[in-house]
């Protein structure tokens, strides 16, 4: 078990409900409602509401439609994927690469004059 997920257990709380959690072998489990939530790979928890938030009528219907959708698919695991805020973890050789590319496109005499990717060091 994550120290990790230990340590913050106690500020989390069931989506339905409020109530504390608490840490089983696999799973977190809700105090009050009892329900169980999958544990994967130690220090993530899927820890989702029953049901989707209500959205109101003036909410852009697009992204209602998009909302339930994913709302009802299943968490998988995306090993390509960072979290959010973590340092980027591509290569050097790659980033001078994107670099010429966008200084080439942003070449006077093109229409879409820009660059496309940005190194924040």
């Amino acid at each position: 078990m994550s120290q990790n997920l230990m340590a913050i257990l106690d500020l989390l709380s069931c989506p339905d409900d409020g109530q504390s959690l608490s840490l089983a072998k696999t799973e977190v489990v809700c105090t009050g409602c009892e329900r169980h939530f999958p544990l994967h790979d130690e220090n993530f928890v899927e820890l989702l509401p029953r049901n989707p938030t209500a959205l109101t009528a003036s909410s852009n219907q697009e992204y209602c439609k998009d909302y339930l959708a994913l709302f009802e698919e299943k968490v998988t695991s995306d090993t390509t994927s960072s979290a959010w805020g973590a340092e980027e973890s591509t290569t050097d050789s790659w980033m001078r690469k994107r670099h010429r590319q966008g200084s080439r496109d942003a070449s006077p005499g093109r229409q879409d004059q820009g660059i496309y990717c940005v190194h924040i060091v």
